[in-house]
């Protein structure tokens, strides 16, 4: 009986283990896809900021042009 108890015992313990492996290997996994998100965020990032770039160094209108003074919005 006791040997019997024994490999109960061992087989628990080997069950409990391969529980063990299958949730660091799942937190791995799940910190791997988060990263992976990460990267793929920060690239989208800096092609927009990119096209912005290029776009405002290619544009032939500058930000002046676009100013009013604020006697002219007033006036008749």
């Amino acid at each position: 009986m006791q040997a019997v108890a024994a490999l109960q015992v061992v087989a628990a313990l080997q069950v409990v283990s391969a529980l063990q492996v299958v949730s660091v290997l799942q937190v791995v996994a799940s910190l791997q896809v988060v990263s992976a998100l990460q990267v793929v965020f920060a690239l989208q990032v800096m092609t927009a900021l990119q096209v912005v770039s290029a776009l405002h160094e290619n544009s032939a209108i500058e930000d002046e042009d676009f100013s009013v003074p604020l006697f002219n919005l007033f006036s008749d």
